[in-house]
């Protein structure tokens, strides 16, 4: 399913402007906003209907939709923001168009005033735009400036008059007839049959070109052959026709579960997710990606902070053991000392070395005790006391210093992958708070307390049962010991960093079927997502306990059982979801 991917390509295009026309044409701009430097956002109001509709402009998330999706603005709007306002507020849409397939729209309003103005949005990768001008096409301003030192081809600027991007001389199949069509794929071409569509016609993306060509059983990477070229023009032929008669499949194509790229036609060849409505995948598609690329981002100094302290927690670990082996050598020192104070009358100073009877053995074999010749025999046994006397006291504190260093990993083990299964930004703030409260982080003074903003994921069980996940440390203390009964059922995987879980009984026996449900949580959202056989302990939450200064997250538990589970996500997605 590879192939060049275009952040919305032209075909995906007219449906969307097709959806559009019926939704947005005769609204009025009750509100503008400018969330970030890429993004504008016209509340639109219909009688009994109020709309949103997101005009982004990002080098990789550009589109064009209606969206759900809740933004938060800045307090002071950015300049480009003002001038829509002055010119747009209260103002109507009468019309919306795209130039061709190419990934150009054209809305047009009529202001408060009784003025046309249009305003283009130009989806083209990091060239994207939007611009806004009047009916003669004199461009207002932009939302970014392209002056002759970025072109020498085509300036966007106050004053100047709008044009077009320059054409690519591409087919367009709307204003075309199959003739015009086969000639255009049967010209001979060097390179793959999906660039040689993409090359071809107007609006086509990599992904769309890859679709046909499985669909015809080619292999999208294969060089142009006109011989198989004819089936791949029928399939053409086909798109050519929905297009004409806005016959669209809105669908959404998945990869390993994850969104994949989407298409306003079907093709049952992958996995994918059919939606109703263009606008509604296109939101759905991109708010997923933008979430994803904004929690990538702000996510990216906690793993380094996080991976950092492990680090230096692992050479610790490491050191500490070498420590502890090199102590529980303490006991030879001993036995040297009484053997050279057993034999006082064989050793005198200079002797680097003697060989004695060692009477503590059972065999009473000979061993040799290595001396300083420049201490006399009673100064080499002190020495060899001292020694002992030495590691004995230190050897409780060097395994004091172990466990605290293990606690300390599997703390830090726990925030990796708290971190890998967030969800929200909110939930990375929340994770920072923890490593900010517990000295990872410099705190800042002014900043507030930390307060538990997010709630635990909340699952129910094919039988009607609470299952609840925590999503990070301080939330794994609230929900188990704060949230939980004493006879509620908690779950964590055995001796690995993961969530905690708990089943709300209310006082009934589960099912075995729910126990195998929590397990399977418990298991999806730990280190070892995707192992099998995964170790899932589980217990009453009355045998769970906090040991004192213990960090956040950890416990202890007692009179548990083992469940072995192999996380399946399909069986995750199978569980309702509840948003409390």
């Amino acid at each position: 399913m590879g192939g060049v991917l275009m952040p919305l390509d032209g075909l995906g295009l007219h449906a969307l402007v097709y959806e559009l026309k019926n939704t947005i044409i005769g609204s009025k701009i009750e509100k503008i906003y400018q969330p970030d430097r890429y993004e504008i956002l016209l509340h639109l109001r219909k009688p009994q209907e109020n709309i949103k509709l997101l005009i982004n402009s990002h080098p990789v998330l550009s589109r064009i939709c209606i969206t759900t999706t809740d933004k938060k603005n800045p307090v002071n709007p950015p300049p480009f923001c003002m001038l829509l306002r002055k010119y747009l507020e209260s103002g109507e849409i009468i019309d919306i168009k795209q130039k061709g397939l190419d990934r150009i729209i054209e809305i047009t309003f009529k202001s408060w005033k009784d003025e046309i103005l249009m305003l283009y949005i130009e989806i083209m990768g990091k060239y994207s735009n939007i611009i806004l001008t009047d009916k003669e096409y004199k461009i207002i301003d932009s939302l970014r400036h392209v002056d002759p030192e970025m072109s020498r081809v085509r300036w966007v600027m106050p004053g100047e008059k709008y044009v077009y991007p320059p054409p690519q001389n591409k087919l367009n199949l709307l204003s075309s007839n199959n003739e015009d069509i086969i000639g255009a794929l049967n010209i001979p071409s060097t390179g793959s049959m999906s660039n040689h569509i993409v090359k071809s016609l107007e609006g086509f993306s990599g992904f769309l070109a890859n679709a046909i060509l499985m669909s015809c059983k080619l292999n999208p990477s294969d060089n142009v052959d006109i011989k198989n070229m004819d089936r791949v023009i029928d399939e053409i032929i086909k798109i050519k026709n929905k297009l004409q008669n806005n016959q669209y499949e809105p669908t959404l194509y998945l990869e390993k579960n994850e969104y994949k790229d989407f298409l306003p036609f079907n093709f049952d060849m992958f996995d994918s997710i059919r939606f109703n409505s263009m606008s509604l995948m296109v939101d759905e598609f991109y708010s997923i990606k933008e979430l994803k690329g904004l929690i990538n981002d702000r996510s990216s100094s906690l793993l380094k902070i996080i991976n950092s302290n492990l680090d230096r927690c692992y050479r610790k670990l490491e050191n500490l053991q070498d420590e502890l082996a090199s102590g529980k050598e303490r006991d030879k020192y001993k036995e040297y000392a009484d053997l050279i104070m057993a034999n006082l009358s064989n050793i005198h100073k200079g002797m680097k070395s003697i060989n004695v009877v060692n009477i503590f053995s059972e065999s009473t074999s000979p061993i040799e005790i290595p001396l300083d010749p420049s201490l006399s025999p009673v100064e080499n046994a002190q020495r060899y006391y001292k020694k002992y006397n030495k590691l004995k006291n230190s050897i409780k504190y060097i395994e004091e210093q172990i466990e605290e260093t293990i606690e300390e990993i599997e703390f830090l083990e726990s925030e990796l992958n708290n971190l890998q299964n967030i969800d929200s930004i909110n939930e990375i703030e929340e994770i920072k708070n923890e490593l900010e409260a517990i000295g990872y982080i410099k705190q800042d003074s002014k900043k507030k307390v930390l307060t538990i903003k997010s709630k635990p994921r909340h699952f129910l069980s094919s039988d009607g049962y609470d299952i609840y996940v925590g999503k990070n440390n301080y939330q794994n203390d609230e929900l188990t010991l704060r949230l939980s009964s004493a006879n509620d059922i908690w779950l964590h995987t055995k001796d690995i960093p993961g969530s905690h879980v708990i089943i709300k009984t209310n006082g009934n026996n589960i099912t075995d079927e729910t126990l195998d449900e929590a397990a399977t949580l418990a298991a999806y959202y730990s280190k070892a997502r995707h192992s099998s056989n995964v170790p899932v302990d589980y217990t009453l939450k009355k045998f769970v306990k906090k040991p004192s200064g213990a960090k956040p997250g950890r416990v202890i538990y007692t009179n548990q059982k083992t469940i072995f589970i192999t996380p399946i996500e399909e069986k995750i997605k199978s569980l309702k979801r509840i948003e409390d």
